[in-house]
């Protein structure tokens, strides 16, 4: 087992240590309560043998198991085996600084390969000697310590089952961190081209990356400039990437029916697969209603929770708003509005969820309607410049063509500078504009 050394403790001890603030934490139960990482022998009891007449009972040793200890209860651990959680009276728990450890995001059956260079925590092993690695999971609004071996899913007990899980978080020794990479694609049509444009015209470019990791990482988008006709009161756009590979992946703007898309653009977010910090996701909504987007993680605190617009359809007036509300640690959710005699036919929102006293990462907003130039101050301050991306949340335009340009500028490690524009005639009521900053 590899633990980074740090005070002597550092290990899986007797339970009879008193040292809270070196147990490791492993998650939180469904009402707060902190749940802290253990393991235990577990041994089953066979039919007894009788001999010339005498019972013998016979124990099979069923290997040592990680599981989730809860401080405030009566003093036992809590593993899965064999279907059913176990309560263990004897039992050891881990002890070792925080800044010693780390957990990363994986999914489905788990393979050494996969932990990108990180060294898992071993916390036991099963009656054959295989194996067994310290996970946390997610169920029923609550974070569990459970167990995983090699090409298998994970194991969380949990209030007297075994539940089965394939997206979890494995403990390893500590790492540098994953960088956060991010970037905007524009076309470039000039207004030349515009006659020989057809209805319905789509762009695509292949975007190159880097990444450490040895999945594939996750890619969140959103639009950042918008130039489409108004056909017959109706405007049409969406941005999205497929094809992600941990060289490169492909971004697309398009438009459908009869639309006419004569430059767009989008940014884009690049978060490695094993970090779990970041969830993100896209949701696609409907008319004027609200919506419960549920994350597939809880986290500890409610988390910041950047959105912005990445597709739309939209018919008579150019006017929506969307607004992440009620977020807490599983979930948030979406408010979408609109007024007068504007028809949303249907939209795509890309989230991202965060914690909220991350240091590498901040989340903001700004407004313009009369004044279309701003700065905006990073509080706290970075220690470098960071990488800013903004996306549209909400704007009330003229029935015009859409023609909405958003850029920041200056960026330095205390704030930035912002611009929102229109052009060719076009005109702006008001925009809400969110933005991201990260280094």
């Amino acid at each position: 087992m590899h633990i980074a050394p740090d005070p002597p403790q550092d290990g899986f001890r007797g339970s009879t240590h008193n040292m809270v603030q070196l147990m490791v934490r492993g998650g939180t139960d469904s009402d707060g309560q902190e749940l802290y990482i253990g393991r235990g022998r577990y041994k089953v009891r066979r039919p007894p043998l009788v001999i010339f007449g005498a019972n013998f009972g016979i124990y099979h040793q069923n290997g040592m198991h990680p599981g989730t200890y809860r401080h405030d209860g009566n003093g036992t651990l809590t593993i899965s085996w064999g279907g059913d959680s176990i309560t263990l009276n004897n039992f050891e728990l881990l002890f070792a600084s925080p800044s010693s450890l780390q957990w990363i995001r994986l999914e489905e059956r788990f393979l050494l390969n996969k932990t990108d260079g990180f060294e898992p925590i071993t916390g036991g092993y099963e009656s054959d000697n295989r194996p067994l690695y310290v996970i946390q999971g997610f169920h029923q609004d609550g974070v569990y310590c459970g167990k995983i071996r090699e090409k298998s899913i994970g194991y969380l007990p949990y209030n007297g089952d075994e539940v089965m899980i394939n997206k979890y978080n494995v403990l390893v020794g500590y790492k540098a961190p994953h960088t956060l990479k991010g970037g905007r694609f524009k076309t470039m049509n000039e207004v030349g081209t515009y006659k020989t444009l057809k209805p319905g015209n789509t762009y695509s470019r292949s975007i190159p990356i880097l990444t450490s990791s040895s999945t594939p990482p996750r890619v969140a988008v959103w639009l950042d400039n918008i130039d489409i006709s108004n056909t017959n009161s109706c405007w049409r756009i969406q941005s999205y990437v497929d094809n992600i590979s941990q060289g490169d992946f492909c971004a697309h703007l398009d438009t459908w029916s009869t639309s006419l898309l004569y430059n767009a653009g989008l940014s884009w977010m690049q978060i490695e697969s094993t970090d779990p910090n970041f969830l993100c996701g896209v949701v696609h909504h409907k008319g004027e209603t609200t919506q419960r987007v549920s994350f597939d993680w809880c986290y500890e605190q409610p988390p910041l929770v950047f959105i912005a617009l990445c597709s739309f359809d939209l018919g008579k007036c150019p006017r929506i708003s969307i607004k992440a509300d009620n977020i807490d640690c599983s979930g948030f959710e979406l408010k979408a509005k609109k007024w007068q005699d504007t028809i949303i036919y249907g939209f795509h929102m890309t989230w991202i969820a965060f914690p909220a006293n991350s240091e590498v990462i901040q989340y903001g907003a700004f407004t313009a309607d009369t004044k279309a130039i701003g700065s905006a101050t990073f509080s706290p301050a970075f220690e470098r410049p960071p990488t800013v991306l903004a996306g549209f949340t909400k704007f009330d335009l003229h029935k015009d063509n859409i023609r909405l340009n958003v850029d920041v500028e200056n960026v330095s490690h205390i704030g930035m500078d912002w611009k929102i524009s229109t052009w060719a005639g076009s005109k702006i009521n008001s925009v809400d504009v969110n933005y991201i900053a990260f280094v």
